[in-house]
């Protein structure tokens, strides 16, 4: 089970435009979590480490920061980023998110598009409890629900064909699009008290960075579909046509999955 994209090139670049383009949301919610100045944070599943850079810079070089990721690319990538950007105080490991961590150690503990990868979500969030210092925050940014949320206009029934089949894969991987309907929940259920919920729902025009989102996405994925055999060759060949189609018509518009940011403190 688990991620199912990868770490190649094409992937790292979507992934690159999917952090510019919720970087402001990113920002918001690790205001709201109190990331502040000497914190010691954790960045589970970080990936090519963009999240954990923002924390860094939060906390300055009095905190610490650790990125933690199963990839080993993706760490080494992160690595190389920190260095660049001479964060001294910025490690990352290879790790997966179930892996160990020391108790009572983390003033604030961020995860970013991970809990949707999660078989069971429940004993990460056991874990990243008892990680966190009593006052201690965690801090999750992730898809509320996939669909019916995500739109294209002029609509198709090619459009909500591929959606179904982009879910269809993503649930037997392990992973759940609708996660966000469940975390707050689940957060109450290891321990923790939610002190902050926000949502963040967006459409754009073909001509806005948010269009590049999806058109990142769909041409690398949409052949994984087909030859996953949810989608036949003609239906993925349509719905990638479609798309173009509607980048180009004069009023057309997608409306992004709604993005949630929850913040849950570890009780005194």
């Amino acid at each position: 089970g688990g991620y199912l994209l990868g770490a190649e090139d094409p992937e790292l670049k979507r992934l690159h435009t999917q952090h510019r383009i919720w970087r402001e949301p990113w920002l918001e919610l690790l205001a709201a979590a109190g990331a502040e100045r000497g914190a010691r944070a954790l960045d589970l599943g970080c990936g090519p480490g963009w999240s954990t850079l923002e924390i860094a810079e939060r906390v300055g070089p009095r905190g610490q920061v650790l990125g933690r990721d199963r990839w080993e690319r993706m760490v080494s990538l992160a690595r190389t980023t920190a260095e660049a950007q001479q964060l001294g105080w910025v490690q990352f490991e290879v790790s997966g998110a179930a892996a160990p961590l020391a108790a009572a150690a983390w003033d604030l503990i961020t995860a970013r598009w991970l809990f949707c990868w999660l078989p069971d979500p429940l004993p990460v969030l056991r874990a990243a409890a008892s990680a966190l210092r009593p006052g201690g925050r965690l801090a999750i940014f992730d898809y509320l629900r996939y669909s019916p949320d995500i739109a294209l206009e002029p609509s198709t029934s090619m459009f909500a064909r591929g959606i179904e089949a982009v879910e269809a894969s993503w649930r037997a991987a392990g992973g759940d699009p609708r996660i966000g309907e469940r975390l707050p929940e689940l957060m109450e259920q290891a321990g923790l008290r939610l002190v902050h919920r926000c949502e963040w729902r967006r459409e754009a025009a073909p001509t806005d960075a948010l269009w590049g989102w999806p058109t990142s996405f769909f041409p690398l994925f949409v052949p994984c579909l087909v030859e996953e055999g949810r989608l036949s060759s003609a239906e993925g060949a349509a719905f990638l046509r479609e798309w173009e189609c509607a980048a180009s018509a004069p009023n057309g518009r997608f409306r992004a999955p709604p993005m949630l940011g929850l913040v849950a403190e570890r009780p005194a």
